[in-house]
């Protein structure tokens, strides 16, 4: 019999060792021929090969036939064991019987096999993310299209050969997003994927000092009117923010924004580097993960539907159908699953649908609260006006009221003339009285005027003196219109004693 050739795992062999029999499926039977390597490399490509660890290429020569397409492989019939790399060789040395001589098979390129293998695994992880999230995303394949001319695969298997020591190479956004990891330790609140932003557009500008300090984990932003803004306007979630970016009218935040090539980019980068730390799997996902993203895509799907679903496409492409499978299997609610399981799939459903009940019973309320501002305005307009309207009328009455005053105090002014002259033209019956309202000035006058020489100060002494002058009905007239005159004074009775 010609000598054959077939792949099987590390626990197979270690089953055929144990047993001494294995049996090989006719299909995976390779001849040895000048197309042998090229089969067994076709064959690699076809199992789940994760590493060169995991198979062992053996040849025999001699099979028994026990079923339909199916032959057994009697352990004394294996000629050579051969490991896909050195690497391997040295670890199945050391791991199992000394006495067993391993040998690394020729000519075949493993690390082309490797390469198919994560492709594949790229390509399957954004598949089942799309099919997760196929009723709020656009079509996968639409998105492929769209992104096939940047090579996202090739920089991926770049990326995963040296993901420690990866530079940035600010020649694609997506790929410098991909490229990020926090250094920064930011509070775990939204708002904190666009300080990452703030950084990435730092980054961009190529300084020592900023890759420096992105590197040490000690970027202080503070100094940074964005990250000021963002951080005094406190947002609900990762698409209020977004919201508030896109209406802010601050200079410094529209400079933030041209700095990226457009506001969809911003808008997916937040997504992502959301996303990306739901799944994160280095500290372990956070119990309702599934839950934060299915609000996430509630909140996203039908105003960004096209960010929302390349953002989806890169964490899929990243992570890869390895670190997705199990939130797929959750997903699709397998039968193997115990019934606890597929009742903890229904009730995230069920908060899927709450979630979205909740989000229109808050749109309702924030319609209500933008009537409610409106009343509240017109009623402060008519307030002002009725305040402006009132002022006129007190303001009028207070005219109205001075007026009147002002006719009065006129009235009482024109009744006190009158009086002063009634009193004026009042007969004047005692001399003695008469002289008792006049002043010792007054008097002085009078007597003078009245031709009289004495100079006496006090009254009672001018009133005789008067008196003895004022002996005929010609001075008395005279004295008369004296006190007349001097009444009509306005200081009368200033002077007076």
């Amino acid at each position: 019999m010609n000598k054959k050739y077939t792949i099987i795992s590390r626990d197979e062999f270690i089953k055929l060792y144990k047993f001494g029999s294995l049996l090989l499926i006719e299909s995976q039977i390779i001849d040895e021929d000048i197309e042998k390597i090229r089969n067994l490399e076709k064959l690699l490509k076809e199992l789940p090969f994760d590493d060169e660890f995991g198979f062992l290429i053996i040849k025999f020569s001699f099979l028994k036939k026990d079923f339909k397409n199916l032959y057994s492989l009697d352990i004394k019939n294996l000629e050579t064991i051969y490991c896909l790399s050195e690497s391997a060789k040295e670890w199945y040395s050391i791991k199992f019987n000394s006495k067993i001589r391993f040998r690394v098979i020729e000519h075949l390129n493993i690390e082309q096999v490797k390469e198919f293998k994560e492709l594949e695994n790229i390509k399957k992880g954004s598949e089942v993310i799309f099919k997760m999230f196929e009723n709020s995303l656009e079509k996968r394949d639409l998105i492929e299209s769209e992104l096939a001319e940047i090579s996202l695969s090739k920089f991926l298997l770049n990326f995963y050969k040296t993901q420690n020591d990866f530079q940035f190479e600010y020649k694609n956004f997506y790929f410098d997003l991909i490229t990020y990891q926090r250094e920064n330790k930011f509070k775990k609140e939204d708002v904190s994927f666009f300080y990452d932003l703030i950084i990435l557009v730092l980054l961009k500008e190529r300084k020592d000092i900023n890759l420096k300090l992105y590197k040490s984990g000690d970027f202080n932003l503070k100094k940074y009117r964005s990250y000021q803004l963002l951080e005094d306007n406190k947002q609900n979630n990762l698409y209020e923010y977004i919201k508030y970016i896109k209406n802010s009218k601050d200079k410094k935040i529209q400079a933030f924004i041209s700095k990226f090539y457009s506001f969809e980019d911003l808008v997916i980068g937040a997504i992502f580097l959301k996303i990306r730390e739901l799944l994160n799997e280095d500290d372990g996902r956070k119990s309702g993960y599934q839950n934060e993203i299915g609000r996430l895509v509630d909140d996203f799907k039908d105003e960004y539907r096209q960010e929302l679903s390349i953002a989806f496409y890169l964490i899929g492409s990243l992570l890869g159908y390895s670190k997705l499978y199990d939130d797929f299997y959750d997903a699709e609610d397998l039968n193997i699953f115990k019934e606890e399981v597929n009742k903890e799939i229904n009730e995230i459903d069920i908060l899927r649908i709450e979630n979205q009940e909740l989000k229109k019973i808050q749109e309702e309320k924030n319609s209500k609260i933008v009537e409610l501002k409106k009343a509240q305005e017109i009623a402060k307009k008519e307030k002002i006006e009725f305040e402006e309207k009132l002022k006129k009328e007190l303001e009028k009455l207070r005219l109205e009221k001075d007026t009147e005053i002002k006719k009065l105090k006129e009235a009482k002014i024109n009744l006190e003339k009158e009086k002063t002259v009634k009193e004026i033209n009042k007969p004047i019956q005692n001399i003695d009285e008469l002289l008792k309202d006049i002043s010792v000035e007054t008097l002085m006058k009078i007597a003078k005027e009245l031709g009289s020489a004495t100079k006496a100060k006090k009254v009672n002494g001018l009133n005789k003196a008067i008196k003895k002058v004022c002996t005929t009905n010609d001075k008395i007239e005279q004295l008369k219109k004296l006190v007349e005159i001097e009444r009509k004074n306005e200081n009368l009775f200033e002077l007076a004693n």
